[in-house]
């Protein structure tokens, strides 16, 4: 049996598409790896969903009578089942839901825990964990100190596993309590607009400067673009914190990046990932984006976007 493992929970009967990234993570690790997928009611019929190329297993775990929001209740189920299963590393998407639960469980079971990971290296037998730190101003390399440990990975930091036939599956229920009532459930907006899209537009700070956000934004909706931003445009309130690009926001991987007046501090760069064409404008011929950039335009980003929604 894997000692390594992918946590992630079903909602609605829905793979989160983080599976298929979590398990090319693992697979760079050496070994593959087995799917754990939590949920309410869940069926082998499942296991072609979540079958990956470096995913040997599938195990889902009924948690009967709880809820997405009831992390106590999953925090404990998720504990008995690393102990049983023996598992040494845990993978999963780093998102809200998952953080709460498996920071709980980590408490449990004793396991160190990493968050927000960008990528995984093997190094002398232990793994390094890559992840920014001091509010995404460096990026640092972490080990956890023995075993278990569990590793949470920022979406789009890797690129999607091709899918397999069915792994051998096999369906079990953990019985666990939840102290929270959950009331209403209300669907918050997400990023997955992003992490799917082929085209994005970014607006910088040098956008906000000189008044051109709402021309950037005319220029994405004219081509069909889903629009971003960088960290100092979402601190304004000009876009949704979701939507903002870099390591403490959300990480894209679209086959055609258009920036406008981000002037490329890694914290913004290591946000993109993927062989994509990056295009970036800038009034400054000396901006650190020039040299991440396939093409990069020194010009009045104004005057440029003026003859560009006009045509």
């Amino acid at each position: 049996m894997s000692k390594t493992a992918i946590f992630t929970w079903i909602q609605q009967g829905q793979v989160p598409e983080s599976v298929a990234e979590l398990a090319t993570a693992a697979k760079a690790l050496g070994e593959t790896a087995a799917c754990y997928a939590f949920g309410a009611d869940l069926d082998d019929s499942l296991a072609a969903d979540l079958s990956f190329d470096g995913i040997d297993a599938v195990h889902l775990v009924n948690t009967p009578g709880l809820a997405l929001c009831q992390s106590d209740g999953l925090a404990e189920a998720a504990a008995q089942v690393m102990t049983a299963d023996g598992l040494t590393t845990v993978l999963l998407e780093a998102e809200p839901a998952g953080r709460d639960i498996m920071s709980r469980a980590a408490v449990k079971v004793g396991a160190g825990m990493t968050s927000d990971c960008t990528a995984l290296e093997v190094q002398d037998g232990a793994i390094r964990q890559i992840k920014p730190s001091f509010g995404a101003q460096v990026m640092v390399a972490c080990e956890v100190k023995g075993a278990p440990e569990i590793i949470t990975m920022k979406k789009g930091s890797t690129a999607p596993a091709d899918k397999t036939a069915a792994a051998p599956c096999d369906v079990r229920t953990v019985e666990a309590a939840s102290k929270i009532t959950c009331g209403k459930i209300t669907a918050l907006p997400s990023s997955d607009h992003l992490t799917g899209a082929d085209v994005v537009v970014v607006a910088g700070k040098g956008a906000i400067e000189s008044g051109q956000f709402e021309t950037v934004k005319a220029y994405a909706d004219k081509i069909g673009a889903a629009l971003a931003g960088s960290r100092p445009v979402a601190d304004q309130g000009f876009i949704p914190f979701d939507d903002q690009i870099g390591e403490s926001g959300t990480v894209i991987q679209p086959k055609l990046c258009i920036i406008f007046g981000v002037s490329g501090a890694i914290q913004f760069t290591e946000g993109i990932k993927g062989d994509g064409t990056v295009i970036a404008v800038n009034n400054d011929p000396n901006a650190p984006i020039r040299g991440f950039a396939d093409v990069f335009i020194c010009a009045d980003m104004g005057e440029l976007l003026v003859a560009m929604n006009a045509k």
